[in-house]
């Protein structure tokens, strides 16, 4: 799953209506937290012998959990996640 794709069904699973309102309205607030949402992966150019370098937007291990999370409509563990989010910790693969 893409950045976008990843991003994109966040903000559909979000706005369901059997989201609790809590939730709803602290997933709006994560918008003040965009750096944990994705990972920048250097590419190495395809044109051989250049030292141009490319950037790849990745889903993040949180956003990729919340999603998950959202998908089966485990409300704890969406809300462990976004507090995880918004207190500054880096959830990596293996941590949750």
């Amino acid at each position: 799953m893409t950045f976008r794709e990843a991003m994109t069904e966040l903000g559909r699973l979000a706005g369901a209506p059997d989201v609790p309102r809590e939730i709803a309205d602290a997933l709006l607030r994560l918008i003040e937290h965009p750096c944990k949402f994705v990972w920048l992966v250097k590419a190495a150019s395809p044109a051989i012998g250049t030292l141009d370098e490319a950037a790849i937007l990745e889903p993040s291990d949180l956003l990729m959990k919340l999603v998950e999370a959202m998908r089966a409509f485990d409300w704890p563990q969406v809300a462990v996640l976004i507090r995880s989010c918004q207190s500054g910790l880096l959830v990596r693969e293996g941590e949750l």
